[in-house]
């Protein structure tokens, strides 16, 4: 079952990543290795998407924000890579973050405020 807590949390989560990628950009390190920022299934809300039922869900939803889900951990995983790797790279980090990471993640927020819509509205 979707439990529309679960979107809420990971709206509130993924909207925290911006702030921490323009830290790693300015202090040009990270907490994480750029590859487990990549992968979308380690993260609380990668592991509850996971673990759903998906016979008991609307797989229009679900997979639009799975798909979403993934995109946003690929873009900031690049981020990473840019502000942790060599040479001086500000502009394109700046340019990710502001450009594809921020459309990234509000087409997520989106898609997930649309998913928890259809919970409160189905019942």
């Amino acid at each position: 079952m979707v439990d529309p807590l679960e979107i809420n949390l990971a709206v509130t989560a993924h909207a925290a990543w911006k702030l921490r990628l323009k830290h790693a950009v300015e202090i040009k390190q990270f907490d994480m290795d750029a590859d487990s920022v990549a992968m979308d299934d380690l993260c609380k809300f990668g592991k509850w998407l996971n673990s759903l039922d998906l016979e008991e869900i609307d797989l229009d939803h679900f997979n639009r924000v799975k798909s979403l889900h993934a995109e946003f951990h690929a873009i900031a995983a690049e981020v990473v890579r840019l502000a942790t790797g060599p040479g001086d790279t500000e502009a394109e980090q700046h340019r990710l973050l502001d450009g594809a990471f921020s459309e990234c993640s509000a087409k997520l927020t989106d898609a997930m405020m649309v998913w928890k819509q259809s919970l409160t509205n189905a019942k």
